[in-house]
């Protein structure tokens, strides 16, 4: 699967159709072998489907692969080898980590936040509540999603939001109700393993309002998109072996739903049929 230009980043895939620096200018800017790639690529093809260096900067590692493949076969430009899963971190190494994971958590609106998971049980690929299970989602092959995923005549459609721009608990509300609508239309074209994180989500929302952008607009068209290019590539099921650390780590999305992250990285569990 490719993001084409469109606009943000996957996911947060808010990508505009600006033309950025090329050449040694953008090589000068670049700070990892990927954004060199990007570079070399907007050189050999300054008409190349991309966005900016700085709206690619906004992506996941494995959102910015996709973003580059397609244009990097184009150009004859190798992507650079992916970088290895880290090791599970020894115990020592995971309380080490835990308040900047937990401060990370606690700068998110409170309203995402509840999910009451003290009770569940993080099982690596499955997380277990009580009598519920719930499945990592990966991403799926065409042929085993539903009719009509892909057609484009079908519009994934987000509102707009209305509330005051000081109003934080209005934002915090819409953020999480898109946010889980964006889980739930991504595991739709089968990218499960393909999102962004609340974290980012909510950051490139505000960064929008800040701005004056329409998020909502820009996110029904980023999925326009990903349906085109997914239609016609197939996609990894995961992109490494990395999982959860831990159930801190996760919460409630609906009730179906949960999703984990560790920042870089997000993982949705689906509530598995009884």
């Amino acid at each position: 699967m490719l993001l084409r230009r469109g606009l943000f980043c996957l996911p947060v895939l808010f990508l505009s159709f600006g033309v950025e620096a090329q050449g040694g200018a953008c090589l000068e800017q670049a700070r990892t072998p990927l954004e060199q790639t990007y570079c070399k690529i907007r050189a050999a093809n300054p008409s190349a489907p991309l966005p900016t260096l700085q709206e690619l900067r906004r992506n996941p590692e494995k959102t910015q692969r996709l973003l580059l493949r397609r244009p990097a076969e184009q150009a004859g430009i190798s992507l650079p080898p992916e970088k290895t899963a880290r090791p599970a971190p020894t115990a020592p190494a995971k309380s080490a980590s835990m308040p900047a994971a937990a401060a990370t958590r606690a700068a998110l609106p409170t309203r995402i936040q509840t999910g009451g998971l003290a009770g569940c049980e993080l099982l690596a690929s499955s997380i277990r509540c009580g009598a519920d299970r719930y499945q990592l989602q990966g991403n799926m092959p065409n042929s085993r999603l539903a009719r009509g995923a892909l057609d484009l005549d079908t519009k994934v459609s987000f509102a707009e939001y209305q509330g005051a721009a000081a109003d934080s608990t209005a934002l915090q509300e819409y953020a999480s109700s898109t946010y889980r609508r964006y889980i739930e239309a991504m595991l739709e074209i089968g990218l499960g393993s393909s999102t962004m994180s609340f974290t980012k989500f909510y950051h490139t929302f505000t960064e929008a309002q800040e701005k004056g952008t329409r998020f909502g607009e820009r996110l029904s068209a980023m999925f326009d998109f990903l349906k085109k290019d997914k239609a016609n590539m197939g996609v990894q099921s995961h992109y490494n072996d990395a999982l959860p650390s831990g159930i801190e780590q996760c919460m409630s999305l609906s009730e179906a739903l949960l999703v984990c992250d560790n920042v870089q990285q997000n993982w949705v569990y689906k509530r598995a049929a009884l």
